[in-house]
């Protein structure tokens, strides 16, 4: 992610409204595939929007803190050089996918 978009998300002040909600989990919606748990993070904050009015708490407050670390340190993202040697791990299970 460019720094310019990582600082700004780490500045990002607390959101006060719904549509301010919206606009934050819309962004880190983007990058969920490498957030684990994103779902049960994000679910509190989209759940205080469930009556029509953001109802903020300590818990929503933690969450979208939260929310913003994972965004801003994220493990870099990139392809293979296949020019480096690199070692491949797969987590298998013969009942499942």
């Amino acid at each position: 992610m460019d720094e310019k978009k990582v600082e700004a998300i780490k500045n990002r002040p607390i959101p006060t409204s719904v549509k301010e909600v919206q606009a934050f989990v819309g962004l880190a919606s983007f990058y969920r595939k490498f957030i684990h748990n994103f779902g049960t993070i994000a679910s509190t904050m989209t759940d205080c929007l469930k009556k029509g009015t953001f109802l903020r708490g300590n818990k929503q407050q933690d969450n979208f803190e939260l929310l913003k670390e994972k965004l801003s340190n994220n493990p870099v993202l990139k392809l293979l050089d296949f020019s480096q040697p690199f070692e491949v791990v797969v987590d298998a299970c013969r009942s499942g996918i």
